[in-house]
Parts: structure tokens; C-alpha cells; sequence
């Protein structure tokens, strides 16, 4: 008779015994988030609320409005909308619609925050005509259902 122990720990911890060989696996501890604010403004779902308010920096927002236009979650949107107040990057009116105050100093702000180490770049070169690896990468995207550039 084979003897076997299997368990289970709290945080993931996953252990198995059997036949001479013991196996242990350990999962690394997931961040607990908090209620409130955003980890960053600048944070990757945060910066596409940026993005859509510095595309229309003159438009009053209705926190539904830019949720739809920017595809993120009302309560995303509205904690963004919070951290934005709080800088004084925009204002709100009575209907409890907002505009961007100082565009130029978001954009700093970002500027300021922004980490290059995350961009990950390739360098390549061709041997054929550009012409022609387009035209082919094109009929590929095309059988793909993929949008081209």
C-alpha cells in the first residue's frame, strides 16, 4: 500500500508527499489592494483617463462619458478623477461635470513620472526593400483579420 500525504497552506502554499519524493510549491504573495486612490495617477489604466482628457482638453466630462470614450471602469474613472482634483489638474462644476485645468502641467507632471526602463525597443534591419516586406506583411495581416499601421 502506497502511502500518500497531500496539503494545503494558507497563501498558496501546496505540499505533496508520496513514495519517497516530497514536492513542495509556494506562491508569491499577492498584493492586497486597498479601496481609494490609484496606485499612481500615471499608472497604465490611469494614463488612458489621461490620454482621452488631453485629447479634448476644452470638453466638460460627465464621469460616464469618459469611462465609455477611454474604456475603463466608472469607479477607475472616478478614482482618477479624485487624485486630479486633489493636484488641481482640473475643476468641477455644479452639474459635477469637469475640465482639465492645467493640461501643461499634467503633461510635466507625467513627464516627471515617467519610467523609459518599460519601453522595450528592437533594433532591425532589412535586406529587402521596405516596399516589399510591407506589401507582404500586409497580406498576412490581411488573412489574419489584423489592422495595419
Amino acid at each position: 500500500m502506497k502511502k500518500m500525504a497531500l496539503g494545503m497552506l494558507i497563501y498558496m502554499e501546496c505540499f505533496c508527499e508520496f513514495g519517497g519524493i516530497f514536492i513542495r510549491t509556494t506562491a508569491s504573495k499577492k498584493e492586497v489592494r486597498r479601496p481609494g486612490r490609484p496606485k499612481s495617477l500615471f499608472a497604465p489604466i490611469s494614463t488612458r483617463v489621461i490620454r482621452t482628457l488631453l485629447i479634448e482638453p476644452q470638453r466638460r466630462w460627465k464621469l460616464s462619458e469618459l469611462a465609455t470614450v477611454a474604456h475603463v471602469s466608472l469607479g477607475h474613472i472616478h478614482k482618477v478623477k479624485q487624485e486630479l482634483l486633489t493636484q488641481e489638474f482640473i475643476e468641477e462644476d455644479q452639474e459635477k461635470r469637469f475640465l482639465l485645468k492645467d493640461p501643461t502641467g499634467l503633461l510635466n507632471a507625467w513627464q516627471e513620472t515617467y519610467n523609459y526602463g518599460r519601453i522595450k525597443s528592437s533594433l532591425f534591419f532589412l535586406l529587402k526593400k521596405f516596399r516589399l516586406l510591407r506589401r507582404r506583411s500586409s497580406s498576412i495581416a490581411m488573412r489574419k483579420n489584423w489592422d495595419m499601421l
